[in-house]
């Protein structure tokens, strides 16, 4: 369960665009306390998901690994992600989990639990309406909003300031991190914090938590046909979605765009 909800916000950090899995960091940024001679947290984040939305070619990996806030020294376990994007087209990649989108559809391949997962890419006209609807930027970071996220802005050193935040939309998170560099805005690290019980309990002492540190590197840009990798998943005729040949034995979920 720690790595499922470790790759929401991992691609968040790198892809807050929304081209994939991290609506779920979805939140509120409040009032907080920052050095007057730094920009806020609101600004610098909306910097660092203009960077992601204007890089019309991303291709990354990550270094995950996971501590026991009791015992920071013990390392409990190492993965590793990798993120390829190029304009509207995107791969990610985490442990046995794999996505694709073709900037139509978003194809999720579970080789673990034999499970695919089809559904349409939202626009602007078939957004979804009501609780689960997708926020705008400008929603996140409303005052007046019953869920908030509280940031802070630190000067690390010369190449780095890190986004320091809490999260009421989040109680599983005690705090999350992002380290970057301010003159590019891309993401170098990111940190999480997760309570061990889910939740924040009143007795729950500081260091019942785990502990997710990510590294990401930069890589050359790659040139993979999206489409042709969707075609060895699934295959599509007269709007009939069918598991392809090597995934015959895969359960197949299909999302309805109307819903």
């Amino acid at each position: 369960m720690q790595k499922k909800k470790a790759i929401i916000f991992l691609i968040l950090a790198v892809a807050v665009s929304g081209l994939s899995i991290a609506g779920n960091l979805a939140g509120w940024f409040a009032n907080a306390n920052v050095d007057n001679e730094l920009p806020g947290a609101k600004e610098e984040y909306q910097r660092i998901c203009d960077r992601i939305k204007n890089d019309s070619s991303i291709s990354l990996d990550a270094s995950i690994t996971l501590y026991d806030g009791e015992a920071p020294d013990e390392i409990k376990e190492q993965t590793t992600c990798r993120y390829i994007r190029r304009q509207d087209k995107y791969y990610s990649q985490f442990s046995y989990l794999q996505v694709f989108c073709n900037g139509k559809l978003v194809v999720q391949l579970d080789t673990v639990n034999q499970v695919i997962v089809v559904s349409p890419v939202a626009t602007e006209h078939k957004r979804v309406k009501g609780p689960m609807r997708q926020l705008t930027f400008d929603m996140l970071f409303n005052e007046q909003a019953d869920f908030r996220i509280a940031g802070k802005v630190i000067q690390k050193n010369d190449n780095e300031r890190e986004i320091s935040c809490q999260s009421d939309f989040n109680p599983e998170i005690k705090t999350f991190d992002i380290t970057y560099d301010p003159a590019t805005y891309q993401v170098k690290r990111a940190t999480i914090q997760w309570w061990k019980e889910g939740v924040a309990a009143e007795t729950a002492a500081a260091s019942q938590v785990w502990i997710s540190h990510i590294d990401y590197r930069q890589l050359p840009a790659v040139n993979m046909d999206i489409e042709e990798e969707i075609s060895k998943i699934i295959t599509i005729k007269k709007d009939q979605i069918e598991p392809a040949l090597k995934y015959q034995d895969y359960q197949l979920h299909v999302s309805n765009p109307e819903q």
